[in-house]
């Protein structure tokens, strides 16, 4: 599916990065990569080798799932509903939780 974060997406390190009130310069130092990298990650024009984005994460105190999917329909599924949610407000993700819970213990 295209509208998948993808692990080269740099607008997922940029929005943690502004969530956390962290600046580029901030984040750069930290990780100790240079801010024109940092720049270019975040733009989508450069994507990281592992150990820069494990830099990153570390500096930002995050985590990232990787997910690589087969192509079974639950996978297919599960991407979707992950899409949904990622795209979804605080509200709307619990009352879909709480959808998805309630259809799994009447299945």
């Amino acid at each position: 599916m295209q509208d998948v974060m993808r692990v080269d997406d740099g607008r997922v390190l940029k929005k943690i990065r502004k969530l956390l009130g962290i600046t580029r310069a901030e984040l750069a130092e930290t990780a100790g990569i240079s801010q024109s990298h940092l720049d270019k990650i975040e733009a989508g024009f450069r994507i990281p080798s592992v150990k820069t984005w494990q830099k990153l994460l570390d500096a930002l105190n995050a985590n990232i799932i990787l997910y690589v999917p087969d192509t079974s329909v639950q996978d297919q599924y599960a991407m979707r509903a992950y899409d949904i949610l990622y795209n979804s407000t605080d509200t709307q993700a619990k009352f879909l939780i709480a959808v998805l819970e309630c259809m799994a213990d009447n299945i």
